[in-house]
């Protein structure tokens, strides 16, 4: 009885040590979001990743360019190509995700590596795991302006 009992005990901290990781990566407020919504139902989301550019690495890239269009034309290139790179299989994946209608409206914010959708509950839980993904936030609608 007593190894069964330590088994279950083992199994149960396992399953709250793995939950946690994941949730962890889901913010605050979208977590209760999908408290407050069905499962079936889509939230809009901004997954922000892990992997940022270097800013040590671009200064460095671009110190001998002087001509401020060039410049700035090869920072805007460099920065696509590496979201476009380092977001190739969660783009993929995300896209899989859209042809069963779990997820919809991707867009892929090149200059802040952050990538914005709207996604089913159960796809959310699947990007917690995801070990290229920081943070997952919920994108709700704010009024920033103040009001006169």
């Amino acid at each position: 009885m007593g190894k069964l009992l330590m088994i279950i005990l083992i199994m149960f901290c396992n399953y709250v040590i793995t939950t946690a990781q994941t949730t962890s990566k889901i913010d605050e407020s979208l977590q209760y979001e999908i408290m407050r919504h069905e499962r079936s139902e889509k939230l809009r989301i901004n997954i922000l990743l892990n992997e940022q550019y270097d800013e040590t690495e671009m200064r460095n890239k671009t110190q001998y360019i002087q001509n401020k269009e060039a410049k700035r034309s090869f920072m805007v290139n460099e920065l696509k190509y590496f979201s476009q790179a380092t977001q190739k299989n969660l783009i993929s994946f995300l896209t899989h995700r859209e042809a069963i209608s779990a997820v919809s409206d991707i867009q892929s914010l090149w200059i802040v590596k952050m990538i914005t959708c709207c996604a089913s509950i159960e796809t959310i839980e699947t990007l917690s795991a995801h070990p290229d993904i920081l943070i997952i936030g919920w994108d709700n609608e704010q009024f920033m302006l103040p009001e006169e």
